[in-house]
């Protein structure tokens, strides 16, 4: 295996784009439109300006990542409001900042240093061209795995029509001290540029909300006690989800976990895609729907949903959209899928828990349920910007 990272040209875009319809569609069930699946190309609008890598193992494309500097793009009322940039824009003007997306791998490529290699050289070139921030979004689950890479929250979550619920994260390529302290690889990229440490400051004073990390690097301590006082302490230790866990099993599966204020009528799952993590209500509720807009079931605080893909790995088999304000935790499947015997014990656990709270679903669906029509947003058509991170 001899893997490089090449920015594209044009003649091989087209092969870029098959091989991200490959992954989206085909693989994780991304939303697309009908024209971009029957033509088997996923593209759109800003590729004509974007900088397109691709990881390359011999001749295949096996990776695919995208940059658009914000300056490049005409029309960008769009993405400025979707990604709230303008207090990054007051601070770093359009010329600093960069738009990444598109990021995919072929699966055997997942794990180990070939991700990171194409994300490195994407950050590294965009430094060279000037820019200081880079803005993307994650889907929930992937959190955790971005904080790594010393990206952080700064604005709410919103609803993407292609990917469902999406966070948006900033990375500060001037923040050299703080890409050190969360050990995140792409420090020595930035180490080789001038960097800015009042970045810092302006961070914490801009999105004080957003100045604890989210997922992997809050203790899990830390999650385990804000549910515990969200929900009240007594109702905490009376979750039927949580039955028979002993405290350390608790903290193992808080560890990781990634704590969500989503608002209403947002989605916290999309029908077709293909996750395995499900979400611990803390406060607030959901309601999953059908195709009509029917309420099949009803969510609250204590419930767990989403517990059908954490199980098989199968596609979602309903929309669960937010009712109300809701404060949530997100649990990741592979939280319990490491081969060690103490992960192992807690898993049966889990799934005696899940089955548990279960059975009552199996009867038949409340027929006094109401009918809701799905967000705007979603009734949309899918448009042109990235929402895959």
């Amino acid at each position: 295996m001899s893997l490089e990272v090449a920015l594209l040209g044009r003649e091989r875009l087209p092969e870029l784009y098959r091989f991200r319809h490959s992954v989206f569609f085909e693989e994780l069930g991304a939303l697309l439109s009908p024209e971009q699946i029957e033509r088997g190309l996923m593209t759109d609008a800003l590729d004509e300006v974007a900088f397109n890598y691709a990881l390359l193992d011999g001749s295949d494309i096996v990776g695919s990542l995208r940059f658009v500097d914000l300056h490049r793009v005409v029309a960008r009322a769009e993405l400025v409001k979707k990604y709230s940039l303008e207090p990054i824009i007051e601070r770093f003007g359009a010329s600093g900042i960069a738009i990444s997306g598109r990021l995919a791998l072929a699966a055997r490529y997942r794990s180990g240093i070939a991700l990171i290699r194409l994300i490195a050289k994407g950050v590294e070139d965009a430094r060279s061209r000037g820019i200081k921030v880079g803005v993307s979004d994650c889907s929930p689950y992937l959190l955790p795995f971005e904080e790594r890479l010393g990206y952080r929250r700064y604005a709410e979550p919103f609803n993407d029509p292609v990917y469902g619920l999406k966070l948006p994260i900033l990375l500060l390529g001037e923040g050299v001290k703080y890409l050190s302290s969360v050990r995140s690889p792409i420090a020595r990229v930035a180490a080789d540029f001038e960097g800015d440490e009042t970045v810092e400051d302006w961070f914490q004073k801009t999105y004080p909300q957003f100045s604890a990390a989210s997922g992997q690097l809050r203790p899990a301590k830390d999650q385990w006690e804000r549910a515990a006082e969200v929900l009240g302490r007594r109702r905490s230790e009376q979750l039927p989800f949580l039955s028979g866990l002993d405290p350390e099993e608790v903290q193992v599966l808080f560890d990781g976990a990634v704590s969500l204020s989503v608002t209403r009528g947002h989605y916290l799952i999309r029908k077709g895609m293909k996750e395995d993590h499900l979400y611990l209500i803390l406060r607030g509720g959901a309601d999953a729907v059908d195709a009509t807009g029917s309420v099949v079931r009803r969510f609250g605080a204590g419930d767990i949903v989403g517990e059908s893909a954490f199980l098989t790995n199968s596609p979602r088999s309903s929309d669960v959209v937010v009712r109300e304000c809701t404060e949530c935790v997100l649990i990741d499947s592979r939280t319990l899928s490491r081969s060690d015997a103490k992960r192992s014990q807690l898993y049966e656990k889990v799934l005696r828990n899940i089955a548990w709270m279960l059975a009552p679903r199996l009867k038949a669906p409340d027929e006094s349920l109401p009918r809701l029509r799905p967000p705007e947003s979603v009734l949309a058509a899918p448009h042109l910007y990235p929402g895959s991170g």
